[in-house]
């Protein structure tokens, strides 16, 4: 939401980056919540894209402009989000349970 009210502050280019980033943590999320053996991998690859445009623009766009140490806590946010979506992966959907059948 941020973002959004911010747009006239920031270049087009930018404006397509992070647009590329919200489609990607929708697929990223989408694919947790279909338990995808994949969804890790794929907020790996958001964390990693993440870290990218905040090394590129020096910061999460203008935000810390705003917020002191608000880019420095995104960077948390996306660690903890890759490590739960892990944790997912490995305590949650790799448990075979039986499905349990209607009685009619």
């Amino acid at each position: 939401m941020f973002l959004v009210l911010q747009i006239a502050e920031i270049t087009k280019t930018a404006v397509f980056v992070y647009a590329s980033f919200i489609f990607m943590s929708v697929y990223s999320y989408t694919s947790l919540m279909d338990k995808s053996r994949y969804a890790w991998h794929l907020e790996l690859l958001r964390l990693f894209y993440a870290l990218f445009i905040i090394n590129f623009y020096g910061g999460w766009f203008t935000l810390d402009n705003f917020i002191s140490l608000g880019t420095p806590v995104l960077v948390v946010y996306f660690i903890f989000s890759t490590i739960v979506s892990f944790a997912f992966d490995y305590f949650e959907f790799r448990t075979d349970t039986p499905l349990v059948e209607a009685s009619a």
